[in-house]
Formats: structure tokens, sequence, C-alpha cells
């Protein structure tokens, strides 16, 4: 155990994407039910996307706190949960309307695509024949 932990001490980016990768991929396996059972079907496939996709983005945020734990411990989490609540933003420049508009731009900017993808099924279509042939 120590020398996987020295490991990630001297290798903490190394380690977070491993991790990442394990997690993620780890998680879709389960969700398929294994490599054996990759969905062939648009059926399947449209059945197991919503559960799969969160699984697979759960993996960055699980492996970063996983490996602040590792490497730095109580204080590392101190210092995170510390940094989250603490916003270092001049009063004067930023007004609540503009700081808001900047935290939704990024959803404002991609819901009509997806609403347009998710309306028509192109997209699911598109991503079940690509699986398929693999």
């Amino acid at each position: 155990m120590t020398t996987i932990k020295a490991f990630i001490k001297s290798h903490p980016v190394l380690a977070y994407y491993i991790l990442t990768f394990a997690i993620s991929s780890g998680g879709v396996l389960l969700v398929i039910g294994g490599p054996s059972r990759t969905p062939a079907t648009a059926e399947q496939f449209e059945r197991l996307l919503p559960i799969a996709i969160p699984v697979q983005l759960v993996g960055p945020s699980v492996a970063g706190l996983l490996l602040t734990g590792l490497v730095y411990g109580r204080v590392g989490f101190r210092d995170l949960f510390s940094r989250l609540l603490r916003w270092r933003v001049a009063a004067r420049e930023c007004h609540p309307r503009s700081f808001s508009l900047c935290l939704s731009t990024g959803t404002l900017r991609r819901a009509p695509s997806l609403s347009t993808k998710a309306s028509k099924g192109r997209y699911l279509e598109q991503q079940a024949w690509a699986l398929s042939c693999r």
C-alpha cells in the first residue's frame, strides 16, 4: 500500500488520469453488463444512454476527490471546500445580473441544440449506428 501511495504522491496527474479512466469506463461497463453485452440496437442504446452518460461524467469528480484525500488528507479537503465557499470577485466590477448571466451562458448556449437533436432523434440513431459499427 505504501508503494502505491508513494507513486500517487510522486505522480498525481498520471494517477488522476488513470483513476478517471478506470472509474468512467468501469462504470459504463457495469451499466451495460460487461463487454459482451454492448448495445447493438437503437432501442438498447436509447435505454442505456441516460444511465451511462451520468456514470461516465462522475469519474473525474470522484477521482479528484479520492486523490485529494490520498495526497493531501484532511488538510486538502479543508482547503478545497474553503476555496469553494470563498469567491474573490470585485463587487464594484460585477453586478449580480451579469454574474448570473456568466454562469448560465453555457447552459443557454447548448439548450437549443440538445432539444433539436433529441426531438428529431437523429443524434441517438447516429450514436447507436456508430456503436454497432465497432
